[in-house]
């Protein structure tokens, strides 16, 4: 029996498995099948799951049921199946059963690393100050986006062939620090501080070296290098250090302006105080500290950060990805507020501080970055002040183990009692806009009005599936029917798009309408777009793949319920989300309005967002 129809697939498997850009391809592929599932195959999960012990939510299941009846109830193989030439469905089942449950087992493993590595990417960001992990050699293992801008910043310090590479006159001295430091035990050494003078600038560079405790393996990080710049470089404190030694906020000041290599002089011309007045603060807060001299002080704050990253897993060498070179700019307006929880929310705002109030939801590939290709810009001609907030598990906000449309309203409510905002306007792009409509549903009286772009309900037929494009009609699809093995392929497919995201534009732009053409086809589109997806991404595929899946089953809230005046902006041939899905909030929400935008698709928001924002305002 010949099966080259098969193999093309079976090596894809492989190649997935191994290779996560590969993912997009198979899914792809996979996509090319899908035709009908009805909803009585939902069992196929369990079917499926029960042949891969290692994601079963229950072990034990007797291996009865095969993948052939699991891949019958996800894909269209009826046509197939009747070529006798090309595929028979017990050898399917031979064919498949071994290579598609041993292709997730390694899909499984390579993912965990991979949410291991955003693990330590996420808390390394977190730190106030660059860090740079390095191995004896002084091999880049890993570095925060801080240290990033500095290394890229031509400051003297830089990434040459993998290696920190200082200047002539300091890098032989920076080798032998980080080589003898490699060798001494984090629990028994405090760390030591090297200054690196740069013989063009006086902003020389303050590195402080700290072993870092690891498991030995030959790739992995040896010394954690704190880097301070002495004029350019922010540097704050870890607020626990100033609550433990009692230091008020004109010592902390100083005590960061030491940090960073700066001398009573220079403090002092700084801050506009006299010497006399530096050293009696600088003797307050050695006396506080308990320590001697700068050098000690410095080692004591640098110290309590090497405890950090003593606490975070070890990352391999050569994973240093583009998630690292963000535009600064951008990436570091952004703030934060803690939840009731002790989770972190994070928030981004842009156009007019005193301008009319407008919350962002943004879509399920996004960020707070989602409107930077012109927000601010925009919402400043037209004073409107706008605040753009990182989902739970999105970029710089902490995830959350009990996400749901509910719970997210109690953030939302959160964030603009903290910002003392009485009544906002909500916009919610895709996905965003389900989250828009539960903080409608939820906080009414918060909220003046939803306007929500190329957002519908759910797919629920084989005509709604119809319209999709076949990467978005897999991904809905696996999230209904077997949301258990769609967590594990979305996360999977979330590192081949980080891998290859020229490959993803491709595919994603296949079968779309002519206007979204255009907009994909711009260079700043990809930028902007991939900026905010990467960033969204920050922290692995879970809360994607999360929403998704939740898109697809019960809400926990009913739309019928919401009584906030919702507005809709849909193009009539958006390919991701078809009209249909749009047109059906009619049956749920009484007070809707809509803009129908003749050949138009998904991305019209990237065109349309001026007009979006006039009519919010006329409203």
């Amino acid at each position: 029996m010949k099966h080259t129809s098969i193999d093309p697939l079976i090596e894809l498997i492989y190649e997935a498995a191994i290779e996560p850009s590969r993912w997009t391809d198979l899914l792809n592929s996979l996509a090319e099948f899908v035709a009908h599932i009805d909803q009585s195959s939902a069992s196929g999960e369990s079917q499926l799951l029960a042949v891969i012990p290692e994601i079963a939510a229950v072990s034990g299941a007797p291996p009865r049921s095969t993948i052939s009846e699991a891949l019958r109830s996800l894909t269209d193989v009826s046509v197939a199946a009747n070529d006798s030439s090309k595929y028979d469905m017990a050898d399917v089942n031979d064919i498949l059963i071994r290579h598609f449950a041993r292709a997730i087992k390694i899909a499984k493993r390579l993912v965990d690393m991979g949410d291991q590595h955003e693990v330590v990417l996420s808390l390394l960001d977190r730190l106030p100050i660059a860090l740079v992990l390095v191995d004896e050699a002084a091999r880049v293992i890993e570095c925060n986006t801080l240290a990033d801008d500095i290394l890229t910043s031509g400051t003297g310090l830089r990434i040459k062939d993998g290696c920190l590479d200082a200047d002539v006159a300091n890098q032989q001295k920076l080798l032998n620090a980080v080589e003898a430091m490699s060798k001494h035990d984090p629990a028994t050494t405090r760390g030591q501080a090297l200054s690196l003078n740069q013989k063009l600038t006086s902003n020389n560079l303050m590195l402080f070296l700290a072993p870092v405790k690891h498991n030995g393996a030959a790739k992995s990080a040896s010394v954690a290098i704190f880097i301070a710049q002495r004029k350019s470089q922010p540097f704050s404190l870890p607020p626990e250090l100033a609550e433990i030694y009692h230091l008020t906020e004109k010592e902390i000041q100083i005590t960061g302006q030491l940090v960073r290599g700066m001398n009573i002089k220079e403090i002092s011309e700084a801050f506009s105080v006299s010497q006399h007045t530096v050293r009696s603060q600088v003797k307050a807060i050695l006396r506080k500290t308990e320590t001697s001299r700068q050098a000690e002080l410095v080692s004591l704050v640098f110290n309590g950060m090497g405890a950090f990253v003593n606490a975070i897993p070890d990352v391999a060498a050569g994973q240093r990805k583009g998630v690292l070179s963000k535009n600064s700019l951008q990436q570091h307006l952004y703030q934060t507020i803690e939840l009731d929880d002790g989770r972190h929310l994070a928030y981004q705002e842009y156009g007019d501080p005193c301008g009319e109030l407008v919350v962002h939801c943004h879509s399920v590939v996004g960020s707070r970055l989602e409107l930077a290709f012109n927000a601010d810009e925009i919402c400043k001609q037209k004073k409107i002040r706008l605040i753009n907030i990182d989902r739970p598990g999105f970029g710089m906000s902490d995830p959350d183990p009990a996400a749901s449309y509910i719970k997210w309203t109690n953030d939302f409510v959160q964030l603009i009692d903290a910002l003392e905002i009485e009544q906002v306007s909500l916009t919610g792009y895709a996905m965003g806009g389900q989250y828009a409509l539960a903080c409608a549903h939820e906080a009414p009286e918060r909220i003046k009005k939803v306007f929500i772009i190329s957002a519908g309900m759910p797919a629920i037929s084989a005509k709604d599936f119809g319209q999709m494009i076949p990467l978005y009609k897999m991904n809905t699809k696996l999230a209904r029917y077997l949301p258990k093995v769609y967590s594990l392929l979305s996360s999977v497919l979330v590192k081949g798009i980080l891998n290859d995201p020229d490959a993803f534009f491709t595919q994603l732009s296949e079968k779309v309408a002519a206007a979204d053409q255009r907009i994909m086809c711009s260079d700043d589109f990809k930028r902007e777009h991939f900026n905010s997806l990467r960033e969204g991404f920050r922290q692995g595929g879970k809360a994607t793949s999360k929403e998704i899946i939740q898109l697809m089953h019960d809400w926990g809230f009913k739309p019928d319920n919401i009584k906030v005046p919702v507005t809709l902006w849909h193009g009539d041939s958006d390919h991701h989300v078809p009209l249909v899905l749009c047109r059906r909030f009619e049956e749920h929400i009484t007070e809707t309005r809509y803009h129908i935008c003749e050949g138009q698709g998904h991305y019209m928001f990237y065109t349309h967002w001026a007009k979006i924002l006039d009519e919010l305002l006329k409203v």
